[in-house]
């Protein structure tokens, strides 16, 4: 009699265990939000529960035990998933042995698909449906800016980028347009490899105003060094000279955000702009001191504007400009 009454509580603690994580919105809203389970078929669900039925009777945590279940049934909603020989573009540790003239062509085409499945969507907010990764305590991204997307389109690029360096038939294969489309893509240096793949070579075809409005809305360093990249190449002349300066003037002057317009002035030595454009823009560029409170913040202002008048061989203290 005795025995029958454990084994009827052991019953009603478990369904209650169940009840609370998978009858309520499915799963508890951390696991729910971070896995999309709620658009899952009702059999996918009933596996986790059975799952997790099993792996509860060892008192393991039901909603750890759900998350390993998730994982290892490969539930979470997938837009891309990379074949065995794109593997080896993303996991080789020499990206050269994949670069001979029998397999060059084979990982070009790899890498092209890639990107074609995954840079529109990486630039465009949604992060190609991924899910954020479940924390301790919450649901959070790691970064939204460098997931393993991110990571598949950079080494794609590094790929591509190798190919053409090494095999002169396999850069005039290269879909450049493809290439183009990762200049949008908020990562520390995907855009800016994709813009070297296009400036290196001259099968390209996009010009300088191109790049410059596919990562217009670009935000950090990267977007400094895009602008010394396109500083020091073949591409700017006396054409798109104007377009350049005024780029550079409008991030200073009307980015919104400051860290990205600080980083773009910190390298306004490096454009290869005249006295008078370096001049103009740096009395432009006053606000960036004149909205800091910090008076140490101030001061780095101060030595980087000093730092960058030396560079131009220009004798003017930095008050001359911003007092």
């Amino acid at each position: 009699m005795l025995k029958k009454i454990i084994i009827a509580s052991l019953l009603a603690l478990l369904f209650l265990v169940s009840k609370k994580y998978f009858f309520k919105g499915t799963i508890s809203s951390p696991l729910n939000s971070a896995h999309n389970i709620e658009n899952s078929p009702s059999e996918a669900i009933n596996k986790i529960d059975e799952k997790l039925l099993l792996k509860t009777t060892n008192k393991e945590d039901p909603v750890k035990v759900a998350k390993n279940i998730i994982d290892s049934d490969s539930m979470r909603d997938k837009v891309f998933t990379p074949t065995g020989e794109q593997k080896k573009i993303f996991y080789s540790k020499n990206i050269n042995e994949l670069i001979d003239k029998s397999s060059v062509g084979k990982y070009v085409s790899l890498a092209e698909e890639t990107l074609k499945a995954l840079s529109v969507c990486l630039s465009d907010g949604t992060l190609c449906n991924q899910q954020p990764d479940l924390r301790e305590g919450g649901v959070e991204y790691q970064d939204p800016s460098n997931t393993i997307y991110h990571f598949y389109v950079d080494r794609s690029l590094q790929l591509l980028q190798k190919a053409a360096k090494e095999d002169v038939s396999a850069s005039r294969g290269i879909n450049y347009e493809l290439v183009s489309s990762a200049l949008k893509i908020q990562h520390s240096t995907i855009p800016l490899r994709a813009t070297e793949i296009i400036l290196e070579n001259k099968e390209a075809s996009i010009d300088m105003r191109e790049i410059l409005k596919s990562t217009k809305a670009l935000m950090g360093p990267v977007k400094a060094q895009i602008y010394v990249t396109l500083a020091h190449s073949d591409i700017r002349n006396a054409r798109n000279n104007a377009d350049f300066v005024g780029e550079i003037t409008s991030n200073i002057t009307l980015n919104e955000d400051p860290t990205t317009s600080r980083h773009v002035f910190d390298k306004l030595y490096q454009l290869k702009l005249s006295a008078g454009q370096f001049e103009s823009t740096v009395r432009k560029s006053c606000h960036l001191k004149n909205n800091l409170k910090e008076s140490s913040r101030k001061d780095q202002f101060n030595r980087s504007l000093q730092f960058q008048l030396a560079k131009m061989n220009i004798s003017q203290a930095p008050a001359y400009y911003c007092p």
